[in-house]
């Protein structure tokens, strides 16, 4: 099967699409007693790829706040990937999973995503 093939048949897998967006995202971490800004760079209701200026672990939870322009989502995540950028040491991508969001902020963010 060729790259594009198995491109093609990994993104009909998903559920939800992934849609490029900037949102500013902001989370917190109980167990370190500190918070993190980011910002989106694709998103969808069950999860995001974002850019932060800390390193944080894989599997570590977080409390989400996405800030759509005319609501507030409120979720709490899994870091599934965290990768440092090899171009800029204060730059970390991360992959979440949002494995606690409300099926009314599913709905908001599916909307605003419009999909």
């Amino acid at each position: 099967m060729a790259n594009s093939e198995l491109e093609q048949n990994r993104i009909e897998r998903r559920r939800y699409p992934r849609v490029n967006r900037n949102i500013r995202v902001d989370m917190h971490l109980d167990s370190r007693g500190y918070d993190i800004r980011g910002e989106t760079r694709d998103i969808s209701p069950v999860g995001t790829y974002c850019e932060v200026n800390r390193a944080i672990p894989e599997m570590t939870e977080l409390k989400i706040i996405l800030e759509l322009p005319t609501d507030q989502v409120e979720c709490e995540g899994t870091v599934v990937r965290s990768v440092s950028d090899p171009n800029h040491s204060d730059l970390h991508h991360l992959a979440i999973f949002f494995h606690k969001i409300s099926d009314e902020a599913k709905r908001n963010l599916s909307e605003f995503l419009g999909i």
